[in-house]
């Protein structure tokens, strides 16, 4: 994938389309309704960590880099006790003794401190779980079109008939495929760089036949536009959030942390409505975003 000073119009849109565009398929959308030619849909997922017994496999802690770990096998060795000028016996004992108390609690110290540094790591590793496509899934897409749709379509695993995070892959590609078919746009924010490639890859681990035209060559097909890109305007590095981006236009705003929608959404029926509204909220944001920017 191209970095941001090497974008040229061709790597947001595309070649120009030389031959006709395909007839309108027949099948219409479960939720969104058919596609009608050159629509525009924004997009968003969200995600979070896979099982806890999948991630304990996946979880990765090499005790051995902490200068603690070379305690944890060691044994006490009298002979190493400097006596200096010592030369009563008791003495000698005691001094031995306190040596010992001491490699004792040194050694107990150890074990708690690669215990806890385990622990961080971790929570660490929980943390960030849900960025990564090897130790998160797709929890929820949303879709809301720029025209004749009050209302976003949401995809929730677990309701609706969507019982996996498979299924939910499945869905979204039959979405893109009419998207490419009738010539739409699917506008994300950061979508480039995040969402999509976590789509791709999770669809890869699970089986799910991910369109060919999505991807080739390193590069997404035209139907795909990432705000955060035409807000680069081409310049190497320029990132903006979401946020802030909302505030600069002055649309609607963040209505929580991304970080949170995991355990909202598998929490108590108040708090997963919480997450289902931080979703809907986020495609109001690029929906309004996208207008702004004159994409839609």
């Amino acid at each position: 994938m191209k970095v941001a000073n090497e974008l040229i119009a061709d790597d947001l849109f595309g070649e120009p389309e030389t031959e006709p565009q395909p007839a309108e398929p027949e099948t219409t959308r479960p939720v969104a309704g058919r596609i009608a030619n050159k629509a525009a849909m924004v997009f968003d997922i969200e995600t979070g960590p896979v099982a806890s017994d999948e991630l304990e496999d996946l979880f990765e802690f090499d005790p051995t880099s902490l200068k603690e770990h070379d305690l944890l096998g060691a044994e006490f060795d009298p002979a190493s006790v400097k006596l200096g000028n010592l030369k009563d016996k008791q003495k000698i004992k005691d001094k031995i003794e306190a040596e010992r108390q001491k490699f004792d609690r040194a050694k107990a110290g150890a074990e708690t401190a690669i215990e806890e540094a385990r622990e961080t790591a971790w929570l660490s590793f929980i943390d960030k779980a849900a960025l990564s496509p090897l130790t998160g899934q797709v929890l929820a897409i949303g879709v809301w079109w720029s025209s004749g749709s009050p209302e976003p379509a949401l995809y929730l695993q677990g309701e609706d008939g969507f019982e996996s995070e498979t299924n939910l892959l499945a869905e979204w590609w039959d979405l893109v495929r009419d998207a490419i078919s009738t010539d739409s746009r699917l506008i994300g924010f950061n979508s480039d760089a995040f969402d999509l490639p976590f789509l791709v890859r999770r669809s890869w681990k699970l089986g799910v036949v991910v369109p060919p035209e999505v991807i080739g060559n390193g590069r997404w097909h035209r139907c795909f536009i990432d705000l955060m890109r035409q807000w680069a305007c081409g310049v190497y590095g320029e990132r903006v959030s979401m946020d802030r981006l909302a505030a600069y236009f002055g649309c609607t705003r963040k209505n929580g942390e991304a970080a949170e929608f995991a355990r909202l959404f598998h929490g108590t029926d108040e708090e997963r409505k919480q997450a289902v509204e931080y979703l809907r909220n986020d495609l109001r944001m690029t929906l309004d975003v996208a207008d702004r920017m004159n994409v839609i």
